[in-house]
């Protein structure tokens, strides 16, 4: 039995075959669509987490009686590379502890790209050289030292010729 291919895997198919059609345009901006919407899941998840995280400690207080005189009352929480709810906490609320579990995550190509839409350091302009080095890297078509030293035209024909 075949296992399922995950979003990642099935959008980078995706664009691959659309570049080796030649639709190249196509291809980049249904990359640039799916890393938007990576940013936009995570930042979603990101203000949940931030509006669990202001209410914890007073659910935790009611529910312990052990815990409610405890000062202070340290809240942890583990959590992938990409996401940052400490962004969207109001810290004269809460102040947890964050632990970021996913190293891999942080140093992975297409999360870099993701994280730089999330904070608006980014555009689609901007961007082209990334996703289709991305593309590359993340199918290991080519190293990181490679891509960084080729143009978006040398990268597309490398995906071409695949």
């Amino acid at each position: 039995m075949r296992s399922k291919k995950n979003s990642e895997e099935n959008i980078l198919d995706e664009f691959s075959n659309m570049l080796k059609r030649g639709d190249v345009d196509s291809g980049l901006h249904a990359f640039w669509a799916f890393i938007c919407l990576g940013a936009e899941v995570t930042r979603f998840r990101d203000q949940h987490m931030a509006k669990t995280l202001e209410n914890a400690e007073a659910e935790i207080r009611a529910r312990y009686a052990s815990l409610r005189t405890k000062e202070p009352l340290r809240l942890t929480l583990g959590i992938g590379g990409l996401h940052s709810p400490e962004m969207f906490i109001d810290t004269k609320v809460c102040k947890p502890t964050i632990i970021y579990m996913d190293e891999y995550a942080a140093n992975h190509s297409i999360t870099r790209l993701t994280r730089a839409v999330y904070e608006g350091k980014t555009n689609f302009e901007e961007s082209q050289h990334e996703l289709l080095a991305a593309y590359l890297l993340t199918n290991n078509k080519i190293t990181a030292e490679e891509a960084a030293n080729k143009s978006c035209e040398e990268l597309k024909e490398i995906i071409i010729r695949q």
